[in-house]
């Protein structure tokens, strides 16, 4: 289990726990699978450098692929991507062909389902 040690909190975060991260100026809010939400004095730019496995989706959002259950363009530029928790995140107009690399999918096709596209990669 790979973790990340986050000042302010006693003990290292599994990162498998770690669905999302929001940037606020010089913070973040980490949302978590199994507990409440955390706000960390490190920026978001800190954890994208931690992080290689996660997807910068936008300029204030990080996630973590295995919690992606969807992503949805119904407009060229506007897309979102759904994760497991419920939450839907707008995906940055820019970023938008990046992350249908980073989560395998082709342009113009949207998915949708129950498990995540990184979990079917495994």
């Amino acid at each position: 289990m790979t973790t990340l040690n986050v000042a302010g909190l006693e003990n290292p975060i599994a990162l498998e726990s770690i669905v999302w991260i929001q940037g606020d100026r010089n913070y973040a809010r980490i949302y978590f699978s199994n507990r409440p939400t955390y706000l960390a004095t490190q920026t978001l730019k800190w954890f994208d450098e931690q992080l290689p496995s996660f997807i910068r989706i936008h300029k204030s959002a990080l996630i973590n692929p295995r919690y992606v259950v969807g992503f949805e363009q119904e407009v060229s530029r506007v897309a979102q991507v759904l994760l497991r928790t419920g939450h839907r995140l707008p995906v940055s107009r820019r970023r938008i062909d990046a992350v249908r690399a980073e989560l395998g999918i082709s342009p113009f096709n949207s998915f949708k389902s129950s498990t995540s596209q990184h979990d079917k990669e495994s």
